[in-house]
């Protein structure tokens, strides 16, 4: 398990793709499952993240439908 503790004025959905560039770096590629705030992932890292080799699986928080 692994997290991050940023500065209160980071943009969340500029974070993700340094954070698992780290983690790679740091423990190698594997088969991981990210869980995630809905503000953090775009739509392009999360396709980035499909068409990775081994693939990024992740589960992300949705708006809440009213």
């Amino acid at each position: 398990m692994a997290y991050d503790v940023l500065a209160g004025n980071t943009a969340d959905r500029t974070t993700l793709s340094g954070f698992l560039k780290r983690i790679e770096t740091q423990y190698g590629k594997a088969e991981r499952i990210w869980v995630m705030d809905r503000g953090i992932p775009t739509e392009a890292v999360l396709e980035q993240m499909r068409q990775s080799d081994p693939p990024i699986f992740y589960l992300g928080g949705n708006a809440k439908g009213g």
